[in-house]
């Protein structure tokens, strides 16, 4: 029961992280480095075929979507990986003491 509860506490947690960075960045674009060059907004954009701003508003929503997923997720992954590491320490700490 424990790690199904861990399981849908990180889909939450990378759902509404993803989700909340994509609208930030979107809303807020100034506020982030020039991330993505210029170039590979426009090899994006000519990938989806986007024909109007509607269009490329919306593959910038994806592709924000993806760049941030895909970094929550390694952060998500890296947190998760020290959390246990130091959790395993500390139990061998506490056994080799008792």
């Amino acid at each position: 029961m424990k790690r199904v509860l861990l399981a849908i506490a990180v889909a939450i947690w990378l759902s509404g992280s993803t989700l909340w960075l994509t609208h930030l960045w979107l809303a807020h674009w100034e506020e982030f480095p020039q991330w993505p060059p210029t170039a590979l907004v426009r090899w994006f954009v000519d990938l989806y075929s986007a024909t109007n701003g509607e269009e490329t508003r919306d593959a910038e929503f994806w592709f924000g979507i993806t760049h941030f997923g895909i970094l929550m997720s390694l952060f998500t992954w890296l947190c998760l990986t020290t959390w246990q590491r130091l959790l395993k320490r500390l139990r061998q700490r506490n056994l080799s003491q008792s």
